[in-house]
C-alpha cells in the first residue's frame, strides 16, 4: 500500500505554509496564516503546519458496499386499510391510525416516508427552497444533482455535470471549477471555522497556464511540492504566465482519480478548504496530468 503524502501549504511574500495529512493534498495561501509549526511571510489568513513529506502516492480508495436485502417476495398490499374506528384520511399503519394526509412516515400511504427537508401536505411530499422530492427519500436540485437533472430519474452520463437542469459534458478542469463553485455557494466549516457563502469564481487563462504547467511538470518529474525543482514559487510561476494581481494562493492534490474526489478531499482539509472560501479571490486557473507516482496530479491557482 502506498503511504499518503503530506500536504504542504507554501507561502511567499503573502503567503503561509504547512502540512496535512491526507491523500496528498497542498494549500499555499497569500492570505496571512497561523502556522502549526510552519513558516509565515507575510499577510494574513490561510495556510497550515509544515512537515516533511513521506514517500509513496496512490490516493484514497474506497469501497462502495453493496446492498444485501432482499426484493419483494410474494405479494400483499402495503398501501394500508382503512380499519373501522380510524378516521377519514387515516390508515391503519402497523397497527395505527396514520392520517396519510399529513405524516411524513406515512404521506399517501403506509410506509411512503418523504425523508430529509421534505413534508406531507394533501397526501403528497413537498420540499422547501425551491428543491424537489423525486421519491428517494431526499429533496433535490433539480438544477445541478446529476442523478436528477432536469427531472427526477434523469441522471446524466459519465463525465457529464448536470448545470441549470441539463447534462453537459464538461472538460475535467471544467468540472473542477464548476465543483468548486458549488462549494462556495454555499456556508461551509474549514476546520471548525464557519465560512460564509462566496461568489463564484472565474476562470482566467494566465492562472489555467500557470496551473496546467506544475501539474505537467510534477507529474513528469516525479515529484509533489509548491517549489518547482529549480526552485520558482507559485506566485512567481503565475507572474510569469501573465497574471498581473496583487493575491495569489495555490492548492496542489495527487492521486484522487477524479473531480469528484480532489474538490472533496480539499473541502476536508481546512487549508485547502480555506483557500476556495476565501471571498477575496476572484479568479481561478486549474492544471490536471497524468503520470508519476501518483498518476494524477492537480493543481488549482487562484487570484483576487
Amino acid at each position: 500500500m502506498r503511504k499518503l503524502k503530506l500536504l504542504c501549504v507554501v507561502a511567499v511574500s503573502t503567503w503561509g505554509l504547512g502540512c496535512l495529512p491526507a491523500g496528498s493534498l497542498e494549500t499555499n495561501n497569500s492570505e496571512p496564516v497561523e502556522d502549526e509549526g510552519g513558516q509565515t511571510t507575510g499577510g494574513s489568513g490561510g495556510g497550515g503546519s509544515q512537515g516533511g513529506g513521506s514517500q509513496g502516492g496512490g490516493g484514497p480508495g474506497s469501497s462502495g458496499g453493496e446492498d444485501n436485502g432482499g426484493g419483494d417476495t410474494g405479494g400483499g398490499d402495503t398501501g394500508g386499510e382503512e380499519p373501522e374506528g380510524c378516521a377519514t384520511n387515516e390508515l391503519e399503519c402497523a397497527g395505527a391510525c396514520e392520517d396519510v394526509s399529513a405524516s411524513a412516515q406515512h404521506c399517501g400511504a403506509c410506509g411512503n416516508a418523504c425523508g430529509a427537508g421534505a413534508a406531507c401536505a394533501g397526501g403528497a411530499c413537498a420540499c422547501d427552497g425551491g428543491l424537489d422530492w423525486c421519491g428517494a427519500g431526499d429533496c433535490v436540485d433539480l438544477g445541478s444533482s446529476n442523478s436528477d437533472c432536469g427531472a427526477c430519474g434523469e441522471s446524466c452520463g459519465g463525465g457529464e455535470q448536470c448545470v441549470e437542469g441539463s447534462c453537459v459534458n464538461l472538460s475535467i478542469v471544467e468540472q473542477v471549477l464548476l465543483l468548486t463553485n458549488q462549494a462556495r455557494a454555499s456556508a461551509q466549516s474549514c476546520g471548525g471555522t464557519p465560512y460564509a457563502a462566496v461568489g463564484p469564481l472565474e476562470a482566467h487563462p494566465d492562472l489555467a497556464q500557470s496551473a496546467q504547467a506544475h501539474a505537467v511538470d510534477m507529474s513528469t518529474n516525479d515529484y509533489f511540492d509548491h517549489d518547482s525543482q529549480d526552485g520558482t514559487t507559485a506566485s512567481q510561476r503565475m507572474r510569469t504566465a501573465g497574471y498581473a494581481g496583487n493575491r495569489t494562493g495555490e492548492n496542489i492534490a495527487a492521486g484522487q482519480p477524479t473531480p469528484e474526489a480532489v474538490v472533496s478531499g480539499w473541502m476536508d482539509s481546512p487549508g485547502h478548504c480555506r483557500n476556495i472560501m476565501n471571498g477575496g479571490y476572484k479568479y481561478l486557473g486549474v492544471g490536471y496530468s497524468q503520470g508519476g507516482s501518483y498518476r494524477h496530479y492537480w493543481v488549482q491557482n487562484f487570484g483576487g
